[in-house]
């Protein structure tokens, strides 16, 4: 009797499993139609144009590298003021401008608590 029992939980036990695969199949095969039905309904993406410059070579002839250089890095100062990084790369900059007065840039880095 207590083996039928067993038995009989089993069974049930496994098709309950089941019936879980079958109901998550399904799930998947619904949320697969909707993907490709949105993107079916999406406008049609065009290749990308072809990159004039593949190298980055126009990009790299500046009349100013180094104002452009201090453009980038400004943003990056207020954003990654704490990391010691950030006031290498702004001491760097500012080494190769000439302009050896840091006094506010070393106070601005001494606020800030590099790491």
């Amino acid at each position: 009797m207590i083996f039928r029992i067993r038995a009989d939980a089993a069974a049930e036990e496994e098709e309950a499993d089941r019936k879980r695969a079958a109901k998550k199949a399904q799930k998947a095969e619904q949320k697969a139609k909707k993907a490709a039905a949105a993107a079916s309904d999406g406008t049609k993406s065009e290749p990308p144009a072809p990159d004039d410059d593949p190298d980055g070579t126009k990009l790299l002839k500046t009349a100013t590298p180094l104002d452009d250089a201090l453009k980038l890095w400004e943003p990056l100062q207020k954003l990654a003021g704490t990391r010691i990084e950030t006031w290498i790369s702004g001491f760097e900059i500012y080494i190769r401008k000439g302009q050896l007065n840091f006094s506010g840039l070393l106070r601005q880095a001494d606020r800030q608590e590099c790491t």
